[in-house]
């Protein structure tokens, strides 16, 4: 099976910078 992952930072495909930008601080709290 393959899995691909594709982050759109552009807003080609969705306007999801705002939300992956969320995603990422989130991480980075929790994990440092």
């Amino acid at each position: 099976m393959i899995k691909i992952v594709i982050f759109d930072f552009d807003g080609t495909l969705a306007d999801t910078f705002d939300l992956i930008f969320a995603i990422t601080n989130d991480l980075s709290v929790e994990f440092g």
